[in-house]
C-alpha cells in the first residue's frame, strides 16, 4: 500500500500505521499521488471536486417515527387503544362481583396461552439466533429486532419474557382447576392479575413501535391482542373467584 511517500507491506504494518498515517496527512489537508513513474498519464487533468455538503440549515428535517411505517404503525395505534380501553374496563370492573365464567370462556383461556407462547418462542428464537423473521404483508419486525427494546434492561429478550408470562398463566389455571379451597381461589385470582400485568407491559412495547422505533413487527401485535383476550376471558375469576367445579355451561 502507497500513501504519498510511505510504503506500508504486509498485514502486521498496515495495521499499525496506516491509522497514524491517515490523521498525520489529514491533518495537513491530504496527500498528493506517489511520485510513481508514469502515473501521471492515467491521472485526470484536474482533480474533480467533490460535491458540497448541504448546510445544516438546509438539510431535511428527519422523518418522524409514526411516518416511517404508517400502514403498520396506524394498526400498532388501533392496538394500543384497543389494549388501553380494555385495561381501564378491568380496573373498573376489578371490584364489582364476579360471576362464575362460562365454559367456551373456561376452555378458550389455555388455548390463547399455548397460542400465545408459541409466538413468544418464535420471537425468542428470532432474538437469540439473529435470523431474518417472516414479517408478514406489513411492517419491518427486522428493525423492531435490531433496536434496543428488543431486550428488557438489554439482557433479556423480549421473547422469553412472553414465554414466561403466558407459562405462568397457563399453570395458573391448570392449578385453578386442580386445587380446592384457598389454593384454588388464589390460583384462579392469579388468572386476571397475570394477564393484567401482562397487557400493561405489552401496552409498553406497542407504544415503542410506532412513537419511538418507528417499525411495527405483527408478532408484536398478535401477542398484544392474544394478552388482551386473555385478560377479557379471566376477569370472571377476580374477587373471592368461586369453585372452578360450577363453571357454567
Amino acid at each position: 500500500m502507497i500513501i504519498g511517500d510511505s510504503v506500508l507491506v504486509g498485514s502486521v504494518e498496515i495495521p499499525q500505521r496506516l491509522p497514524g498515517l491517515v490523521e498525520t496527512l489529514l491533518d495537513r489537508g491530504g496527500s498528493d499521488w506517489p511520485p510513481l513513474s508514469g502515473l501521471a498519464a492515467f491521472l485526470p487533468a484536474e482533480p474533480t471536486a467533490l460535491p458540497a455538503a448541504p448546510s445544516p440549515s438546509v438539510m431535511p428535517a428527519e422523518t418522524p417515527p409514526f411516518l416511517r411505517d404508517m400502514p403498520a404503525n396506524a394498526l400498532a395505534v388501533a392496538v394500543l387503544a384497543g389494549m388501553v380501553l380494555s385495561v381501564i374496563w378491568a380496573v373498573v370492573a376489578w371490584s364489582r362481583p364476579a360471576h362464575p365464567p362460562a365454559r367456551w370462556r373456561d376452555r378458550a383461556i389455555p388455548l390463547l396461552a399455548l397460542a400465545g407462547m408459541g409466538v413468544a418462542a418464535y420471537l425468542t428464537f428470532i432474538e437469540t439466533t439473529g435470523a431474518q423473521a417472516v414479517c408478514g404483508p406489513m411492517g419491518d419486525c427486522n428493525t423492531v429486532q435490531q433496536s434496543e427494546f428488543a431486550r428488557i434492561f438489554g439482557v433479556l429478550p423480549v421473547g422469553v419474557a412472553g414465554i414466561a408470562g403466558y407459562g405462568a398463566i397457563l399453570m395458573a389455571w391448570i392449578l385453578a382447576h386442580r386445587l380446592r379451597g384457598a389454593p384454588g381461589e388464589r390460583a384462579a385470582l392469579a388468572l386476571p392479575a397475570l394477564a393484567l400485568i401482562g397487557t400493561l407491559f405489552s401496552i409498553y412495547l406497542t407504544f415503542l413501535e410506532p412513537f419511538v422505533i418507528g417499525a411495527t413487527r405483527l408478532w408484536c401485535l398478535t401477542s398484544a391482542v392474544i394478552i388482551t383476550g386473555l385478560l377479557w376471558l379471566s376477569m370472571p375469576y377476580r374477587w373471592r373467584s368461586p369453585s372452578l367445579q360450577h363453571v357454567r355451561r
